[in-house]
C-alpha cells in the first residue's frame, strides 16, 4: 500500500464538505499495481483455428507480480469471463471458450472492451480439509 499521508495538503481537488479527506487522489493512478488491481483495456478478438483469445496488452508479471500462472477474471463487453492467462514467449493471451463466445454473442474480429484483475484462490473442500485450488 502506497502511504498517502499529507499527500492532500498540496492536492488542487477539494473534498466534499462532509469528508474529511479524499478517497483516493485520481494523480496516483500510475503507482505500481497490487494484486487486486482492475486492468482495463480494449483489444480484438482473434481467432487461429479452433482457438479463440485477446491478446494481453501488458506485462501480467508487472501488473500482479511474478507468479507461475496469472488466473484472472472480471469482464468482456460486460460478460462475465474467467480463466488462467496463456503464454507464447512474452506475450499473454486470454483463451475463449466456444461455450463463451456463443453465449457472448461476440464474434472474432469485433473490438471489444476487457476489465480483468487477478482471480482470488477457491478453496475447495474435503472430508478432512481445505484445499487450495
Amino acid at each position: 500500500m502506497v502511504a498517502l499521508a499529507g499527500w492532500h495538503k498540496a492536492s488542487p481537488y477539494k473534498a466534499a464538505p462532509n469528508i474529511k479527506e479524499p478517497l483516493f487522489n485520481v494523480r496516483e493512478q500510475n503507482i505500481k499495481m497490487s494484486e487486486t488491481a482492475l486492468k482495463l483495456f480494449v483489444a480484438t478478438v482473434q481467432k487461429e483455428g479452433a482457438f479463440t483469445f485477446v491478446a494481453i496488452p501488458f506485462s501480467p508479471r508487472e501488473v500482479w507480480g511474478a507468479r507461475p500462472r496469472y488466473p484472472v477474471s472480471g469482464t468482456i463487453n460486460d460478460n462475465a469471463v474467467s480463466g488462467t492467462l496463456g503464454a507464447l514467449g512474452q506475450d499473454y493471451f486470454l483463451r475463449l471458450a466456444a461455450a463463451w463466445m456463443r453465449d457472448s454473442g461476440i464474434e472474432p474480429g469485433a473490438e471489444v472492451t476487457v476489465k480483468l484483475s487477478i482471480a482470488e484462490p477457491r478453496l475447495a473442500s474435503s472430508d478432512n480439509d481445505n484445499v487450495l485450488l
